[in-house]
Parts: structure tokens; sequence; C-alpha cells
């Protein structure tokens, strides 16, 4: 599983997957997308002769160009059909163990498989019995991978994956919609046909005999003599010629291991050891210069009927030829993309395989890191300038606000100039307008009160002259106290001297009563009674009556000019004093000050 996840992550953005047979080998690259692999190329190259420009068939030497362009890709190698042995296990369920002895044993009696160390992968098969579990198991010398390592020069490229022929064309199917029912598939190749009998989308028997092209060819050649001599695109096409007449010499025998490959697998799988006839459906592959030959003797001598690759193999990707299909099918098993097919990657190879991924995994990480370290110092000279501007913007607000609030302090000098010239004016509008409101206020009082009023006056003038009177003062022993302790800080306001004409608890009454209407008043801070030893002896002593002779202190509003003045006062020496928080922060802007501050 391990191993699988390093395939899955560290594959490189190409496959290049290689179908050997004999010297000549098919290579089909594939790209990896985020949408999936696509196809991008194909190439054949024929190692023991010369490069067939019109065939698109190259020699030895481009063979070696192509590979050393691409030692850096994964590479996928499919094993021919002849090299590899695939086999369908059923075993009880009940006895998990029962596999591995099976497949030892099994190992044992294969026979030509000498003393070479054996590569053997199997994986989970559909069983009809669900007391039963089934198995596709394949199996190959691991000196066969080697030697096609070996000839081929694959050295020093990196070998993700090995499959079985068979085993690819399966994984192709297992992608496809859902196939139902047994059919047989016969690939035939140069040096022989392979019959691989389906259930559905799985393949449950597997079996090679060395009857194809080759012998056709060779048939064809002691019936007719060798071909001549000549131009080399001439010597192909006859080649193809050959092959095609001689099929029809073969057809018997071809057909005869066809019928027994048939009956081996009746007899292994299904246990039915009475011979019968070929009768599930056949897909053909094969080469399309001969394909109508192989596909004349399968109907003239099985008498079957033959399905066309589109039913089966619906277009997964453009540009797939059906000869491409063992490759297609190759990927999708490397990607284990929901497709289960053994894989025959020998441990030393597989070893290899990971030391080079991560050596291209520190070259990458190498890149990546160059990569991030440009992009961050993108982005920190792009930062740096954004900031620049946004202090060049900054620094000119500040500027703008400075000069503001410096002119603001211009216009506030200027407004309390014009204030202090302004004061007495409307100190004295509003103390007129004050005593008019009063005057009001004593006619109402004079109305509804039993009193009669003796004196109005405004605070200055009323304590303008702050001596006791000589005639008042042995009126009382309080009064008789020095100017320090009688003297009253004074507000803006008025005082009223009033005398009642009840008396005992009716006189306090009226006197709360009168004190009380004057305090509700809108143009009046506040009033109350003054104390004896606040007032001042004003009025005629003949005007008054003792002990009902009152004075009311009545304040203005605080909120007067006195108050407005000083707020102006107070509010421009602290602004003047005031040093902005952005000329702390910003040292190298100029300072510009007012000439009035």
């Amino acid at each position: 599983m391990i191993t699988g996840l390093k395939q899955v992550l560290w594959r490189n953005r190409h496959l290049i997957v290689m179908a050997p047979d004999s010297d000549a080998v098919h290579v089909v690259v594939f790209e990896e997308t985020f949408r999936g692999p696509l196809r991008r190329e194909s190439y054949r190259f024929n190692l023991d002769g010369d490069p067939d420009d019109t065939q698109s068939i190259g020699g030895p030497l481009e063979w070696e160009h192509f590979v050393r362009c691409h030692v850096d890709d994964s590479w996928i190698i499919i094993l021919p059909h002849q090299v590899t042995i695939s086999q369908w296990m059923d075993l009880d369920s009940s006895q998990p163990d029962q596999l591995e002895n099976r497949l030892e044993e099994q190992t044992r009696q294969l026979v030509g498989l000498g003393e070479s160390k054996i590569v053997v992968d199997y994986v989970e098969a559909p069983s009809p019995d669900p007391d039963r579990s089934a198995y596709w198991i394949t199996y190959c010398q691991e000196s066969e991978v080697h030697k096609i390592i070996q000839e081929f020069g694959l050295k020093n490229v990196a070998i993700c994956d090995v499959v079985a022929d068979a085993d690819a064309l399966a994984a192709g199917l297992q992608s496809s919609p859902e196939i139902s029912g047994e059919w047989l598939m016969l690939d035939v190749r140069d040096g022989g046909t392979s019959t691989i009998v389906f259930e559905g989308a799985h393949p449950r028997y597997c079996s090679f005999f060395p009857v194809g092209n080759e012998m056709a060819k060779e048939q064809e050649i002691r019936s007719a003599g060798p071909i001549r001599v000549g131009i080399r695109n001439e010597v192909k096409g006859l080649e193809w010629l050959r092959i095609r007449k001689g099929i029809p010499e073969i057809a018997s025998e071809w057909t005869r291991d066809i019928n027994r490959a048939w009956q081996e697998y009746r007899a292994s799988i299904l246990k039915d050891h009475q011979s019968s006839a070929l009768t599930c459906p056949v897909i053909l592959l094969a080469d399309s210069p001969v394909f109508p030959a192989w596909e004349t003797a399968v109907r003239e001598k099985l008498q079957v009927s033959l399905l066309k690759t589109e039913s089966i193999w619906p277009e997964p990707v453009a540009n797939l030829q059906p000869d491409e299909w063992r490759h297609w099918g190759a990927v999708l098993a490397t990607h284990r993309k929901k497709v289960e097919v053994p894989s025959l990657l020998p441990e030393s190879v597989k070893a290899a395989w990971n030391e080079k991924q991560i050596g291209i995994i520190w070259r990458s990480l190498a890149l990546l890191s160059c990569v991030f370290a440009m992009v961050v110092m993108l982005v920190a000279v792009f930062q740096k300038g954004m900031l620049w501007k946004m202090k060049t913007e900054l620094t000119e607000e500040v500027k703008d606000v400075e000069l503001r609030f410096d002119q603001s302090l211009v216009v506030l000098q200027r407004l309390k100039q014009e204030y202090r010239m302004l004061q007495p004016l409307i100190q004295v509008e509003q103390d007129t307008y004050t005593a008019i409101e009063i005057l009001g206020s004593m006619q109402h009082i004079r109305t509804n009160q039993n009193a009669w009023m003796v004196l109005l006056a405004d605070q200055h003038s009323y304590y303008a002259n702050d001596v006791l009177s000589s005639t008042n003062t042995t009126t009382s022993s309080d009064l008789e106290l020095s100017n320090r302790t009688n003297r009253v800080n004074m507000h803006r306001g008025f005082i009223l001297e009033l005398v009642l004409k009840s008396e005992g608890e009716a006189m306090r009454q009226e006197l709360a009563d009168v004190v009380t209407f004057l305090g509700d008043q809108d143009f009046l801070f506040n009033a109350d009674i003054l104390p004896a030893d606040t007032r001042r002896p004003l009025v005629d002593s003949k005007l008054l009556i003792q002990d009902r002779h009152f004075a009311v202190s009545m304040e203005m509003d605080a909120t007067d000019v006195i108050a407005i003045s000083d707020t102006l006062d107070s509010t421009a020496e602290k602004a003047a004093e005031y040093r902005p928080v952005w000329r702390s922060l910003q040292p190298n802007i100029s300072q510009s000050t007012s000439s009035n501050e």
C-alpha cells in the first residue's frame, strides 16, 4: 500500500507505456492532468533493423534518443503473453491463510520457471459462490523483467510498474461500462496468440500458444519461397502479403489450439470435462493489415459471432487507437483508480524506482524553494511599494491637517477677541431681559401673595458699597461683623427684598411659595433666601417691619457670557500648547507654525 501511495504521489508528468514484442516495441506517451491521463504520442521501434519513415517505425538510434529524452519520466512495461502465466483460483472463504499456501505450492509446480526468482501478485475477483473467494493470480520470472530492461537500455529510467499483457487488457475493460456474460478474446501477435476467457469485465482463464503472424509468414515462405531483395517499403508490404496468404494454411492448427484452450478452461474452471464446442462471442485483436484474414479464419473455422471492439471499449480518451488499449489499461492499472490487476514490479526495480523518485522530489523541492523565495521577494517589493505609497499619501494628509489646525487656531483667536468686544453688550442685554422677567414675576407675587416689595437690585450694585449702614448696626448683634466675615462671592443675578404681612407659620409658608415660584422660572438658575448677615441696609427702615423683612437671591443661568469667555480662553491656550501626535511620528515633516501661536 505504501509503495502504491508513492507511485501515485511521486509519478512524473508523463507516463511512457511500452509493449515489447521480440525486437520490436510499441510506445505510447500519456500526460497526467487534473482531469486524468491524456494520450499524446505513439511510436513504434524495430531494434534489429533500419528506420522506416513511411511506416513511422524508428530504428535502434531513434530508440536510444527517445529513451534519453524521457529518462526522467515514469515508465510502465507491459510483459508479453509468452513470459507470464495467469490463472484463476477459487478458495474457501473460511480459510484466509489457504491462499498463501496454495501460491507457494503452485509456484513450485509451475513448469518452465527454472531456478529464477518468481514475481507473483494477485487481486480478488468476483465469485459466483458467496461461500468461496476467487483470486486472479499472475506469475513471471524476475529475470524476464531484467532481460527487457537490459535489451532495451532502460537501466537509468524510472520504471514505476510492470503488468502482464492480459492484465493490461483486463484493466481497460474494468474502466468501461458494465459488461456481462461469458466471452473470449483472441490477441494475435507476431510470436503467437493469447486466449483470454472473460466473465463480464474480469478474466477467468488465460493461455498462450505459438501460432501467430510469424508462423503464418514462415508457412507461406515454405510454400512460395523467400522474398526477393528490393526496396524496403516493398519488402515490408510483401511481408504483410505473405502473412495474409499464410493464415489460411495455418488456420486449422490455429483454431485447434483455440478449442484446446477452451476445453482446458471448462475443465479447470467450470469442472466440465465433457467436450463442447466454442459458443461464446469472440473479440479479435490483430494488426490492421492482417486483421481481415484472421477474421475470416474465425468465421469459417470457429463459426462464432464476432464482437466489435467499439462495443466493449468505448473511446475513453481522444486519439486512442484500437491497438493501444493495452497501453491505456496499463495506465489505469498504475493509477489504481477503480482498477485492480496484479503488479509484477520486482523489489529490486521498485527500490531503484523509489530511489530515483526521492532524487526527483529533492530537486523539485529545491526548485519550489527557489520559486517560493522569488515569490516572497516579489511580494515584499510589492508590499514595500504599497507602504511607501501609503506613507506618501499620509504625509500629504498630515501636512494638510497641520495647515488646517494652524488656521483653526488663528480663527479661534479672532473669535476670542471679537467675543471680548461684544461681551459687555451681551451681558447688559441678558441682564435687561432678566430684569424685565423679574418685574413680571414681582407683579405676580404682589397679586397672589400678601406682601410688598421694597428693593430690586443686581448683585453687583447691591454689594457695591460693602459697608454696613450705621443706622442698622443696632438692630441686631448678628450684623456687627467685620467686612471680612460677611463678604459674599457674587454671581450674576438680582436681590429682591420684600415685607410679608402675615405672621408665624403663614408667613414662612408664603416666603417658601415666593422662593419656589422664582426658582421655577426658566430665566433664573437658582433662587434662595438670603441670610441676614449678607443683607445690606439699603432700604429706609420706615418701610420695613421687623421680623417680616426678607431678601431673596436670584442667580442667572451658569452658561452665561463669562463662562463662555473662560471656555474660549482655556481652549485657545490648550490648543496653542498642544503638540499633535503625528508630529512625533513623522519627524521629517516640516512643522508649520502660525504667526499667532
